[in-house]
């Protein structure tokens, strides 16, 4: 075993005085000395020369067909003959590892040489110079043959189960990159699509355009009328009494929308399940009204459900008739569930459905109230 001596910079503590601080210190060692790998440098010294005899190919068939193509650019022409099976060399070099993907590149290597030997024996045979006929294109095969066995030497040869290992964990990550590559594009239209809704934006489109979505239509469910029928009787209930919006009017309506039903079909039921002459809270005398006919259901629309009569509160006092007001609860919740969250656009739907003014306080508490669930 051979050593060789190094002079190594150290941490260590000193103490002088009763008092210790960190200092460096330098010492020597003997490391010991590996041996040779004699395999390595060999390679090195093969691949080093087999360098050097293949610049003098590239030199060769570049001059050669060089000339045969008639000097100036032709020489840039003849340097990409030698070049090209260079590069299927460098190409075997990477598939290494992997038998199948080496077979490509040694023949396609093959097929640019003999192409390069032609040329370089077509400009021999142009100047009459045989000699350079017979041996000039034996430069070319010979630095070929030389890789060849530099690269016979560097492939490594794995069993199936290796290779199939191999590529299971190629896969994985060549499919981690294209996930990548792909998020990557994804938000970038993305972006791109966001910058060109707000210049359409800045340039006075209307909001029917920037919201416009183009989708493929949607399967429309089997709808169930019971749903529709319950949300109705919900809205109708509250219209009638006047009460704040119920946690099961609103289960009912969200049912009702998750079964296909829109807002607008909803309110439409409600109403037209309503009796004429019924106005909103008018309970006192409504029972004796219907019985001597002053209250009828149209002739269009179906009668009050039976179950809706039984759930009638104490009399209260008698309103004025409003057939199709809402209280401004109801209102606001049936115009936010159904996706009309804006304040301004609350503000111009309002009116017609509440019949009456109302404070601006009321309005912000109550879309306070169900922008959450609108939301959703």
């Amino acid at each position: 075993m051979k050593y060789r001596t190094e002079r190594r910079s150290v941490a260590a503590l000193h103490t002088r005085d009763g008092i210790t601080a960190p200092i460096t210190r330098t010492e020597t060692v003997r490391v010991p000395v590996p041996p040779r790998d004699w395999e390595t440098i060999g390679l090195r010294v093969a691949v080093g020369v087999v360098i050097a005899l293949t610049l003098v190919s590239i030199v060769w068939s570049t001059v050669s067909i060089g000339n045969l193509l008639a000097g100036g650019t032709g020489y840039a022409a003849g340097s990409i003959f030698d070049a090209a099976w260079i590069v299927c060399i460098t190409l075997e070099l990477l598939a290494r590892y992997e038998p199948e993907k080496r077979v490509l590149p040694q023949r396609l290597g093959w097929v640019l040489l003999a192409v390069t030997m032609v040329a370089i024996a077509g400009d021999g045979w142009a100047s009459h110079a045989w000699g350079q006929v017979a041996v000039g294109p034996l430069v070319s095969l010979v630095a070929k043959i030389l890789w060849q066995a530099v690269m016979h030497h560097i492939h490594r040869e794995l069993s199936d189960d290796d290779l199939a290992w191999m590529h299971h964990q190629r896969s994985e990550a060549h499919l981690g990159l294209a996930l990548a590559g792909t998020r990557r594009q994804v938000a970038r239209v993305r972006a791109h699509a966001a910058a060109e809704l707000l210049a359409m934006e800045q340039a006075g489109y209307p909001a029917e355009v920037l919201t416009a979505e183009v989708v493929a239509p949607p399967v429309v469910p089997t709808r169930s009328q019971a749903t529709l029928d319950d949300a109705s009787d919900g809205i109708l209930a509250d219209s009638v009494y006047g009460t704040e919006a119920s946690e099961t009017t609103v289960s009912a309506i969200d049912a009702a929308r998750a079964d296909g039903w829109t807002v607008r079909e909803i309110y439409a039921a409600a109403m037209a399940a309503r009796p004429v002459g019924v106005t909103r809270s008018d309970d006192a005398g409504y029972l004796p009204r219907m019985a001597s006919g002053q209250v009828s259901t149209p002739s269009a629309a179906p009668p009050i459900r039976p179950g809706f009569q039984s759930e009638r509160v104490p009399e209260q006092p008698h309103r004025a008739e409003q057939t199709t007001s809402l209280s401004l609860a109801t209102a606001v919740r049936v115009l936010m569930t159904g996706g009309v969250t804006d304040r301004d656009k609350l503000q111009a739907l309002l009116p017609p459905l509440v019949g009456k003014p109302y404070l601006e306080e009321s309005l912000d508490r109550e879309i306070r109230k169900w922008r959450p669930r609108a939301d959703e």
